[in-house]
């Protein structure tokens, strides 16, 4: 942990819903622990730093306020999607 997943825009909540899926034990993976960063909400330090999980799109990672977040957050793994 942490796992970003980069993936198209319409993409994100269908990752987010299979890690909640194939990962459901709370203690292992709680619910917050995946966090979907939107256009609109740009995550605030607390949730980026709860989550083990971050899930964004191509069009969102290019954006300074994600990229200075992510570059924070130094990602163990990367999963890009197509």
């Amino acid at each position: 942990w942490p796992v970003l997943v980069v993936s198209p825009s319409s993409a994100r909540f269908h990752w987010e819903a299979e890690f909640l899926q194939w990962l459901p034990d709370e203690e292992y993976l709680p619910r917050d622990g995946v966090l979907v960063i939107t256009s609109e909400r740009v995550a605030a330090t607390t949730a980026v730093d709860r989550a083990k999980v971050l899930v964004t799109s191509y069009d969102l990672v290019h954006r300074e306020a994600v990229r200075k977040t992510l570059t924070r957050v130094a990602p163990n793994v990367i999963i890009c999607d197509e």
